[in-house]
């Protein structure tokens, strides 16, 4: 079958944040409580997200919410058609070697 990377750069309130949001996770650190506190009165109510299993990641947190206006991007992920990759972006300056992590 054909697979294909599509990269979407969303600008404005569209953000990564506001598509997938942190749900459930039982480490040691409540990634939600810190999304709020991040958010604050835009956040996304932890009752309204459409939620995703990420068990078999190796992510901090089990579950991932997804935007309640999104079903068929949790759909797509259910269906091991979507993968998100997030906090990427497009570089504004040049970069090497020795300064990518600046």
């Amino acid at each position: 079958p054909y697979k294909a990377i599509v990269y979407v750069m969303f600008g404005g309130g569209c953000d990564s944040y506001n598509m997938l949001v942190p749900h459930t996770c039982t480490g040691n650190k409540d990634m939600y409580a810190e999304y709020l506190q991040v958010r604050e009165e835009i956040a996304l109510p932890k009752s309204s997200l459409l939620e995703i299993n990420a068990m078999s990641s190796s992510q901090i947190c089990e579950t991932f919410g997804v935007h309640p206006k999104l079903q068929a991007v949790q759909g797509m992920y259910n269906d091991g058609d979507l993968l998100f990759f997030t906090n990427t972006g497009v570089l504004t300056k040049e970069t090497d070697k020795e300064n990518w992590w600046r």
